[in-house]
């Protein structure tokens, strides 16, 4: 099961990264036809309003881009490469360097990086086959889609018929067992008082015997809306492939954090922090109102996306704010709240360290490194010219190596779960809570994501959603799976 996992999540993964931008006809339509080409320009750090790179449409299965080096990169060579060069192959012009072809070889998908020493972009490309074999094969699996998808409702309804019946049932057994403790105290009144005292000495114990098993009913009862999975296998694969079916706890639709809104598991009780901590800055951070939904930098919707709440920071223009610079955020809010802005400071990819208090001096960094004679100060303008700095020039890559291993159980609010890559990708851990038996630990996550788009809590696929175990191995949500062993701590400067 656990390939399967690994298998549909890295589709799943691969939908949320590549949409079509540009679409073609084709002459030949028993090829193969490169549909689309997505720029996401992370890692661009160039001045607003220039670029170097272009693409252009060229041919039936490909595309031709150049790109050229940034000054400040004192003529590096420009480099591309295809993660998946099966699906799609990139070659370099041997008589033009900056000249590169993008070639369509099969029905896929993969993403390729152009870049110049730290300068980078990614391209998200989709191989779809357009011959009247492909056509006809795209539409029987949306059929199959739509088939499962009613099947995914019509069980949701079932669970929420059999949740409803079962809270009904809990009720009228209350009421019976009142009704009979009513009658019994009254039978004990009208006998004699020896017979009475013997009466109400067995009606008292029968009640016990009932709260114990009432008690013990409920104990091991679960949760309305948390109702087990059905064991015939398909309600792993389904939620597997569609994702988390909505949450497990209550959820306080007035609440505007995560902490007033996101109730915990029963048994469960939040972690006990100290207020005013980096820890109770995560579970105070603000949020969008209940059922708000998630849009990309553009202004596009994010049609499936995994969430339990939005958290309520503006949203920028530009695709740069993705899943590291979303753990970066949340650390330089939290120091530059308190005030205390030479805690703020993030690397470079080129390892080029990039302290906040730079710009409080009145320096800006550019291509060609630190530059004076900008304006002073800590204005909310200023911290945010730097974030789009950090969020340009950071990555996976670098966040990692600012990143120190921790052990599971050291766990804590504000920590990590990075992987460095192509594409890597990073969450943070936004609050913990604890089983107060067993003293099992659970977490809930929040995450950036590529493209850019609007800062969230992720749901799982725990029975306990949208909160996570706490367990020292492998873990998956809809959109990613991160191995054993990447969490950490940011190393304090």
């Amino acid at each position: 099961m656990k390939s399967s996992k690994r298998i549909i999540l890295a589709v799943m993964a691969f939908a949320a990264l590549t949409q079509a931008a540009f679409s073609m006809g084709s002459k030949d339509s028993s090829k193969p036809k490169l549909k689309g080409v997505q720029v996401s320009k992370e890692g661009q750090i160039y001045p607003k309003g220039t670029s170097y790179i272009t693409l252009n449409l060229s041919g039936e299965n490909s595309f031709t881009f150049s790109a050229t080096s940034d000054p400040a990169a004192n003529g590096t060579p420009v480099k591309a490469t295809s993660a998946n060069p099966s699906v799609a192959q990139v070659t370099q012009s041997s008589s033009n360097p900056s000249q590169f072809t993008i070639k369509a070889l099969k029905q896929g998908g993969t993403y390729v990086e152009v870049k110049c020493d730290y300068y980078k972009f990614i391209f998200s490309i989709t191989v779809n086959d357009t011959s009247a074999a492909g056509i006809a094969q795209a539409k029987s699996d949306q059929q199959r889609k739509d088939a499962e998808l009613l099947e995914i409702q019509r069980r949701a309804e079932a669970n929420s018929r059999a949740s409803q019946q079962s809270q009904s049932a809990t009720s009228s057994s209350s009421a019976s067992q009142s009704a009979s403790q009513g009658a019994s105290q009254g039978a004990s009144q009208g006998a004699s008082q020896s017979a009475g005292q013997r009466a109400g000495s067995q009606s008292a114990s029968s009640q016990t015997s009932s709260s114990q098993t009432a008690s013990s009913q409920s104990s091991s009862s679960q949760p309305a809306g948390s109702q087990s999975p059905s064991n015939d296998g398909w309600g792993d694969i389904w939620d597997f492939i569609f994702g988390p079916q909505g949450p497990s706890v209550e959820i306080n639709k007035s609440g505007m954090t995560v902490e007033t809104r996101i109730g915990v598991p029963e048994g469960y009780e939040r972690v006990s922090v100290k207020a005013g901590s980096y820890e109770d800055f995560y579970r105070k951070l603000p949020l969008k109102p209940d059922g708000s939904p998630v849009y990309y930098y553009n202004g596009k919707l994010k049609s499936q996306s995994f969430h339990i709440a939005v958290y309520d920071f503006p949203q920028l223009s530009e695709d740069i704010l993705q899943c590291a610079d979303a753990c970066m955020k949340m650390r330089a809010e939290y120091y530059y709240a308190r005030g205390e802005y030479s805690k703020i400071g993030f690397d470079s990819e080129g390892g080029v360290y990039m302290p906040f208090s730079k710009y409080v001096d009145g320096y800006r960094l550019t291509g060609s490194g630190w530059k004076a004679g900008y304006a002073k100060g800590a204005t909310r303008e200023i911290f945010d010219q730097y974030l789009r700095i950090v969020y340009s020039y950071a990555s996976t890559r670098s966040m990692a190596k600012e990143i120190k291993p921790i052990s599971i159980s050291d766990l804590r609010i504000g920590d990590v779960f990075v992987q460095s890559g192509n594409p890597g990708h990073a969450v943070f851990v936004t609050d913990m809570a604890v089983n107060k038996k067993t003293g099992k630990k659970i977490m809930l996550l929040g995450q950036g994501y590529m493209p850019a788009q609007d800062l969230h809590v992720i749901e799982s696929f725990e029975s306990i959603s949208p909160w996570f175990f706490v367990e020292d191995k492998e873990f998956s949500y809809a959109e990613y799976i991160f191995p054993k062993g990447c969490q950490g701590r940011w190393v304090e400067r």
